[in-house]
Parts: C-alpha cells; structure tokens; sequence
C-alpha cells in the first residue's frame, strides 16, 4: 500500500460563536445553503522507503446524490498528495428533502506514474476512508403555510 487517504466532509455554520460544539448545530433547514469543507489527508506510512520521498497526483470525485443533495463546488479534481499532508476545498450542500441524510461519499484514486525504467506508466496503490461515513444531518422541513380540507357536508 503506497498512499492512505482520508476523506471527510465538515458542515459549518458561519453563524456561530468559537465556543460552540459541533454537535450543538443549529437547525438545518431543507432548502438551506450549508458551508462544508472537504479535506483530504494523505499517509505513506506503509510505503516502500523510497515511495515515502514521492508525491502523488490524486484524482477525487465526490459522489451526485441528486435525490438528496444539491453540491455546489468543485465536485471534481486533482491534487498532490504528500506524507503527513493535507488539501482542503470547500463546498456548499444543500439538502433537497426533511429527513437524517448521510454525507455523500467521496472517490479517490492514484493517477498514473510515468517511469523512465519501464518506458510506461504504473498506478500506485492506495485506500480511501470515509470519516464521515457513518455520519448524518438532521434535516427539518421548512416551515411555511399548510393546508387543510375540510368536508363540511351536513348528515
């Protein structure tokens, strides 16, 4: 295993004070922009001695739930992957329905390593995790004027 990926999606709210936990959000709203910011940080911890002196051009893809959510963003690229580094981009998510929603999965993958020795190009191996995988946003309906009918039909 040359390269160890971790990929994670982190909601913000611009609105709040320093000292509040993130688990202490205010509501989210269907509709509603959010802030988020995908980050990658990349390992050569279980490389080869030599791949630990490399760097890596890294290609993501962060999954189109078009049924959950609206992304905004660069949902597509590249960049250089280090040992011990790290590449953020930021994103804005907006949730298309009420319910408890997990974040969209993110992609990762090597790109081709053109070598002199071989006169051809090898793909590094490489894992991703998923640290939001198991996360969810409580979403609410948004509020607004409801409608009723009544029967007024008299027995």
């Amino acid at each position: 295993m040359n390269i160890v990926t971790a990929a994670q999606i982190t909601v913000q709210c611009p609105s709040l004070p320093g000292d509040i936990q993130s688990d202490q959000l205010p509501p989210i709203y269907a509709g509603q922009p959010i802030n988020a910011t995908l980050i990658f940080k990349t390992s050569f911890h279980w490389a080869e001695k030599e791949g630990k002196q490399r760097c890596y051009t890294m290609r993501y893809d962060v999954e189109e739930r078009v049924k959950d959510w609206l992304l905004c963003g660069r949902k597509h690229g590249d960049f250089v992957a280090t040992d011990g580094g790290s590449f953020a981009v930021p994103l804005t998510l907006i949730a298309l329905h009420h319910s408890e929603i997990t974040l969209p999965k993110v992609d990762v993958r090597p790109l081709p390593i053109s070598t002199q020795a071989s006169m051809g190009s090898t793909v590094p191996s490489a894992d991703v995790c998923q640290v939001h995988e198991v996360e969810k946003v409580l979403i609410l309906p948004r509020g607004g004027r409801s409608t009723y009918v009544v029967d007024l039909t008299v027995v």
